[in-house]
Formats: structure tokens, sequence, C-alpha cells
């Protein structure tokens, strides 16, 4: 199981260029609804574009590329752009050495054509990410027959692989994607662990990453914590790419926040030995005041930086409330 979803490059071409403007639309707003989940997608043909810029989208020989150069000179599309030239790929095919890419085969339940996307879904026990081409790509499960051989004994059954293709079909299957992506973070060291695909727009410093590491505390408190920093890597997300114009505690609270966050009074501000408290080094050596914090209940805060001028959000502390 994993935070990737495999591209299927099999719904792909479209037959002309008229049937794509849409759907190319509708796939990147697709992109962007999954990467706050921290999903990447699989490239599973090693002959295409790890930046998806060279698969081509539609014949004759109409790329990426070619819709981004026409996009341009379309202010509506900024963002669209942004979100594509941003997202993660990941090359190559999936790891399965040769033997064990003989233990099994996969088609599709009413055709006997076997696809590399498909088999990759299967053995990933991921998604497909498709365009709606044509059936089955433009299904939200997809059946498929899987032939096996178990201790020298052939075996079939009928597997479904879940597909999305558009922002309804993404809803569709949004819970259990939100499932998985928890299933993963379930404890301290996960969330370092997962740091660069679930938070990767925040800055973990040094102290903070300590705190992780030594956590001991309340389970319902950390699990609070994951999911203000969830909402704040998000956030720093929109905030970087111009979605959002400018930090304020009030625009953080209406992502869902509802416990309170604040930045320390001019009494803790003015106190060098408390202020010290709330500073800690980045990885450059400089040191950070983290002020702003929120009230996790029990005496918990988690403190951080707010960087206006690289909108940056720093995460410095986790843990019982600093010394008033």
């Amino acid at each position: 199981m994993s935070l990737s979803i495999v591209f299927n490059h099999n719904s792909l071409p479209f037959g002309s260029q008229k049937e794509i403007q849409r759907h190319v639309e509708e796939f990147i707003k697709t992109l962007a609804l999954l990467r706050p989940l921290g999903f990447t997608i699989l490239i599973i043909d090693p002959n295409e574009d790890p930046s998806l810029f060279r698969i081509k989208l539609a014949e004759p020989n109409y790329y990426w590329q070619n819709w981004l150069e026409e996009a341009k000179s379309r202010p509506e599309l900024l963002e669209l752009t942004r979100v594509l030239r941003s997202f993660q790929t990941k090359l190559p095919f999936f790891s399965i050495d040769e033997k064990d890419q003989d233990t099994f085969t996969l088609h599709l339940k009413e055709s006997n054509v076997d696809t590399c996307a498909l088999k990759a879904a299967y053995f990933h026990e991921t998604f497909l990410l498709s365009y709606p081409t044509r059936a089955p790509w433009n299904q939200k499960v997809i059946s498929v027959e899987i032939t096996s051989l178990e201790d020298d004994k052939i075996t079939e059954k009928t597997v479904n692989i879940n597909n999305i293709f558009d922002s309804n079909s993404y809803e569709g299957h949004q819970e259990f994607l939100t499932q998985r992506r928890n299933t993963l973070l379930k404890n301290a060291n996960d969330i370092l662990q997962l740091q660069n695909t679930l938070f990767a727009n925040l800055i973990f410093l040094d102290n903070f990453k300590q705190n992780l590491r030594k956590w001991s505390g309340r389970q319902d408190i950390l699990d609070n914590a994951k999911r203000f920093l969830l909402i704040l890597n998000e956030f720093a997300m929109k905030w970087q790419n111009g979605q959002i114009n400018e930090y304020s505690h009030q625009a953080l609270t209406s992502f869902g926040v509802s416990s309170e966050i604040s930045d320390e009074s001019s009494s803790i501000d003015n106190n060098p030995t408390k202020r010290n408290a709330r500073t800690f080094r980045n990885s450059e050596g400089i040191n950070v005041y983290c002020t702003s914090h929120i009230k996790f209940g029990s005496g918990y805060r988690l403190h951080f930086n707010i960087d206006t001028k690289e909108r940056k959000i720093q995460i410095g502390y986790l843990g019982i409330h600093l010394a008033l």
C-alpha cells in the first residue's frame, strides 16, 4: 500500500484535439484535489516523460507541452498550469522482478487485452488515474480477471480496481483515499517519515523533529497535531501558489481549524528568557522565534513561525505549554 496513484497511459490518446480541452482542465483539477492528500503520480511506462509534458494527449501528435503553450495566452488557465508543473511524479515501472511478474496475469473482465497500468494498480493496491476516453476508463470501478500461480496451482479471481477520471469520481473515492493516508500516518515517527510527501510545504525545525522522535504524549493530542499540520500544509501550498494573498490566523481558521490560534503576548516577546524558550534554530543555524501557536487542550501547544516574506511556515515545537 502506498501514496502513489498509477497514471493510466493506456487511456490515451484522444482521437482528436477537439475532444480534449474540457478533459485536460478536469484532469488538472482532479490532480489539485489529490495533492492535499499527499498522493503522487506513478508513471509506469518507462518511455513516458516523468514530468507528463511529453505524454501524447491526442492525435495527431498533440502533447501536454502543446496544451501548456496554448494555455500561456489564457489567464484563466494560469492556476491550472501551476498545478500541473508542481505535481510530483515517479518513475520507473513498478518494482517486481521478472520471476514475480510471471506469477500472475491480468486482463479486463470482458477482454483478453492485458494492460500494464491496471497490473501496476493491482500490484500496488492503489488507484488508477485515467482519462475518460472510452470504456472502461470512464468507470469508477473496473473489474479485472487475475490468473496467478501459487504453489504450482493456477487460481483465478475477479478483483475491482478503483479508477479516478474526474472530480466527481474523486468525490466518490475521497473517503477511502483519506483513510489510506491516515492509515499510513499513525504515530509521531510517521509524520517524520512522510514529511516530504504529506508536509512538503512546511519546514520542520530540528527541535520539532526531536519532539516527534521522543514523543510519549497522549495519542489524541498527536492526532490533533497531525490534523493541524495537514491543514497548515494545504494552507501553505495555496499561499505559495498565490491562491491566498496573505497569512492571518483568521484565514487559517477558515480551513477548518476549531482550536484557538494566537501569538504570544508582549510580556513574552519582551522577556529574553521566555522568548528564547520559543526560539529554535533552522537548518542554516538561524534562530527562528515561533510566536504563533495552537492550543490543543490539556496544556499542549504547537508553535510555528510565519515567514510572510518567503511565504513559508516553520514548525518549531510540540509539547506541554512553555513557561509563562
